[in-house]
């Protein structure tokens, strides 16, 4: 069985370079990506300096100087601004853009939703050509706004390799679906997955949600990412390790650190034992 690429999202060390005190930019996650061994890596919107295009042209010549896989992260279903991501996306040499619908959806009701997915599908149809022309796919993300079966429907209903899914496992359960159910539904349509833990709790019966390091939260990892494995083992696995405190509560950058240093050691030694139980 080959390797999966394993790659690293941005958010994973968005309290080191949000961090006001200590400047890092990009290239400083990028080495980082690097020295923890890793294949590639998802960089947000909030990393992109405005989607500079002599940052994102760097950056793309960086990636491919160390061979490493390159996805972006943008928001939204707007055509204008999501076409142009596509064109700098396709300039940079990303390999996939990855998007959402809206975190409006989040506070509206069931008809408010359909409408907002129903708008959304007109503008992927267009977005799914200009993908093509750029060469780059264009990923949506069950972000926990919309429920899968919605995604699910849009990807269907475009039909084409240039608009797919991306897999969030950590995200599923916040509409409470069943990450492993989520997972088997659109691993079919996958060209992007995420690997994320939370830990949840109940504080007078309101859920809470804290970030961990993977394999310690409520979401079932390992069965998730050998499902995967099995079902889909071309697609490149981006760990997102989100050091996120109970209401937004501030953590440290060493917590931050050990975090996705724990989280990439786990999914490797978990990916060695995947390839020596297939031979």
């Amino acid at each position: 069985m080959d390797t999966v690429r394993l790659g690293l999202h941005s958010f994973s060390y968005h309290l080191h370079l949000e961090d006001v005190d200590c400047s890092r930019d990009v290239f400083w996650f990028l080495r980082r990506v690097q020295s923890l061994g890793l294949h590639g890596c998802e960089i947000d919107s909030r990393h992109l300096q405005g989607w500079d295009p002599a940052l994102l042209r760097d950056v793309g010549h960086f990636c491919r100087e160390h061979g490493l896989y390159l996805d972006l992260g943008a928001y939204g279903f707007d055509f204008d601004r999501i076409s142009q991501r596509l064109d700098l996306a396709g300039r940079s040499g990303a390999r996939l853009l990855r998007t959402l619908i809206s975190p409006e959806a989040r506070v509206l009701d069931d008809a408010g939703r359909q409408a907002l997915v129903d708008r959304s599908l007109v503008s992927f149809h267009k977005l799914s050509k200009v993908a093509e022309d750029c060469q780059v796919i264009l990923a949506i993300e069950n972000d926990g706004t919309v429920p899968s079966d919605d995604l699910l429907s849009i990807v269907r209903e475009i039909n084409s390799p240039w608009f797919r899914t991306c897999i969030d496992i950590g995200n599923a359960a916040v509409l409470w679906e069943d990450p492993v159910k989520v997972a088997e539904k659109l691993v079919p349509f996958a060209a992007s997955i995420h690997l994320k833990d939370w830990q949840y709790s109940w504080d007078r019966g309101v859920s809470r949600r804290k970030g961990c390091a993977l394999m310690e939260g409520d979401v079932a990892v390992e069965a998730i990412y050998s499902l995967i494995r099995r079902s889909s083992p071309k697609t490149p696995v981006t760990i997102e390790v989100a050091t996120v405190g109970p209401e937004g509560s501030v953590c440290l950058l060493a917590e931050e650190e050990l975090n996705v240093k724990q989280s990439v050691e786990r999914v490797v030694r978990l990916e060695e034992q995947i390839c020596r139980n297939s031979d």
